[in-house]
């Protein structure tokens, strides 16, 4: 039960990493589309 958990938080992080890089790749795409 304690494995899953910890394998469950590790998911977590890296699921939000992802979002955080991702929305700023999208921000400057954006960025550069309208400059």
């Amino acid at each position: 039960m304690q494995k899953g958990r910890c394998t469950y938080d590790i998911h977590r992080v890296v699921a939000k990493t992802i979002q955080k890089c991702y929305w700023r790749h999208l921000v400057l795409t954006v960025y550069r589309i309208v400059s």
